[in-house]
């Protein structure tokens, strides 16, 4: 259908349309309707996919990992749920401890490429990330969560600092010789001792371990940011936040499991570093 000149003019002004030429049923040129918008992050779009799916299953252990941490306000109880962890653990092997190490190791690589394709400036064009700001602190929090874990698991686990020690025999790693920091047959005293003297040992209150301990929470607030920011904006890699119902259930969602997070972060916290 032809326009007239006046009305072709007035659309060739908005950015939503554009003129075709070349018709020869009329003079005035044709309105057509915009071709569709693609993406330029297409190409990351299954490295963002594998990443959200990833971090579901993270979020999931997280939020088991952070229970069983609350029940120390009950040291004997905190001790039976580890008991009953471990004997999982020794009953299957081969299972629990592969497969998080597994999923760890592919989410650090999802989300390192990730970084480093967008790197850490504030001004990076993103669909579908929540803004600007809200990308930024995501990047960065990533960051936060991604050393949180290393140290995390590297001071508590055997498999952390005591294996690089059995490689290297560094004399300072020697703390490690032994074991990791965390003994399962003395659950609450060796975790409160992991977390509150994670620098160095005997002297608590010592600016290193405060410094550990301050950190230790920064990185739990950094994963519940992460936590939820990521579902928010992963809603739309999963094609949830496409439709306006399903997006406001997913909202509540999020923030609800956020929520969650931080209130047993926290409290975990505050019973090992206060105890």
């Amino acid at each position: 259908m032809c326009t007239g000149r006046e009305e072709a003019a007035s659309m060739e002004s908005t950015s939503t349309e554009h003129a075709c030429v070349g018709h020869t049923s009329c003079h005035a040129p044709k309105v057509c309707p915009p071709a569709e918008h693609v993406c330029a992050c297409q190409k990351l779009l299954p490295w963002r996919f594998l990443h959200v799916l990833l971090g579901l299953t993270l979020t999931a252990f997280l939020l088991v990992h952070l229970s069983i941490s609350v029940a120390a306000y009950r040291p004997e109880q905190y001790q039976s749920l580890v008991d009953r962890v471990h004997q999982c653990l020794d009953a299957f092997p081969w299972l629990f401890t592969p497969a998080l190490v597994f999923i760890l190791a592919i989410q650090f690589v999802t989300g390192g490429y990730l970084l480093f394709h967008h790197g850490l400036r504030y001004q990076v064009r993103g669909c579908n990330r929540g803004g600007k700001l809200r990308f930024f602190l995501q990047r960065i929090s990533a960051l936060l969560v991604g050393f949180f874990l290393l140290f995390h698991v590297g001071t508590l686990c055997s498999w952390g600092l005591h294996a690089i020690y059995g490689f290297t025999h560094l004399p300072l790693l020697h703390r490690y010789a032994e074991q990791g920091l965390f003994d399962p047959s003395q659950a609450f005293l060796s975790t409160t001792h992991g977390l509150q003297q994670a620098w160095s040992t005997g002297v608590p209150q010592s600016f290193g371990n405060r410094i550990g301990l301050m950190l230790i929470l920064l990185g739990l607030l950094a994963a519940v940011y992460h936590v939820t920011n990521g579902m928010l904006s992963g809603g739309y890699v999963l094609k949830i936040s496409k439709d306006p119902k399903r997006k406001v259930l997913w909202t509540a969602l999020s923030l609800s499991i956020g929520a969650v997070v931080l209130a047993l972060g926290v409290a975990a916290w505050c019973v090992f570093a206060f105890a």
